[in-house]
C-alpha cells in the first residue's frame, strides 16, 4: 500500500472515529439510585456503555469516588453526609469526550423538633422571628432549618418569619406537624436538622 493510501485510510478511520465516539459516549448512563431507608446510604447502579476508561461519583457537587470502567452494570453503595435533599452524580470520563448523569432525593430527618421554634429555646415567641431575619438576612447558622421552616414549604424564606408573626400575634394559624409536640418532619424537603436540645 503506498503512502498516500495509507495516509488516506488513516484519514478515514480517524474521522469515523470521531464521529462515531462521541455519539456513543452521549448515550445516557441510566443512573438509578435507591436510598436505603434508615441509613445515609445511597445504592447506585448505571450502565457502562465501553466508551470510558473511569467514571467519578459526586455528592453534593464533592467527589466521593472514581470507579474503574468494567463494562455492563455497575452497582455501588455510596454514603450520604446525612440527612436532607442531595445530588448524586455518575460523571463517565473518556476520550474525547465526557457524560454525566445524575438523580435528586430526600433523605428524611429523624430528629425531633417543634417547627417554629427556630431559636430552639422551648417556646415560640418574637425570638424566633429574631432568629429566622438573622438566618435569612445575616447567615448566622441555626441547628435545625426544619424548626424556622415555619410555613413547612420545604425552603427559608421572607414567607417563613411573616407566618410566624400572624400565628404569634393571633391571626394566623399555627405552624404545620411538627407543632406543638416534638416530632420528626412528616414532609420530605431538603432541609435538615441536625440538633434540637428541647426534643430528646
Amino acid at each position: 500500500m503506498s503512502n498516500k493510501n495509507c495516509t488516506l485510510a488513516l484519514l478515514a478511520a480517524l474521522a469515523l472515529f470521531i464521529s462515531t465516539s462521541p455519539l456513543e459516549a452521549q448515550s445516557p448512563l441510566g443512573l438509578i439510585c435507591d436510598p436505603i431507608s434508615g441509613s445515609n446510604m445511597v445504592h447506585i447502579s448505571f450502565m457502562d456503555p465501553g466508551v470510558f476508561f473511569q467514571f467519578d461519583v459526586t455528592v453534593n457537587g464533592v467527589l466521593t469516588m472514581v470507579l474503574p470502567a468494567t463494562g455492563g452494570i455497575i452497582k455501588t453503595l455510596v454514603t450520604l453526609p446525612g440527612p436532607g435533599g442531595h445530588v448524586v452524580c455518575v460523571m463517565g470520563i473518556g476520550l474525547p469526550t465526557t457524560v454525566a448523569d445524575c438523580c435528586q432525593f430526600v433523605i428524611p430527618s429523624t430528629q425531633r423538633f417543634v417547627r417554629g421554634d427556630a431559636n430552639a429555646d422551648g417556646g415560640i415567641n418574637i425570638a424566633d422571628v429574631v432568629t429566622e431575619l438573622n438566618l435569612l438576612f445575616l447567615g448566622i447558622p441555626v441547628l435545625c432549618l426544619d424548626a424556622s421552616d415555619s410555613n413547612d414549604d420545604g425552603g427559608i424564606d421572607i414567607a417563613d418569619p411573616i407566618y410566624l408573626v400572624w400565628y404569634i400575634l393571633g391571626s394566623g394559624p399555627p405552624p404545620p406537624l411538627p407543632h406543638p409536640l416534638c416530632g420528626p418532619d412528616p414532609t420530605a424537603d431538603p432541609l435538615n436538622c441536625v440538633s434540637f436540645p428541647p426534643c430528646p
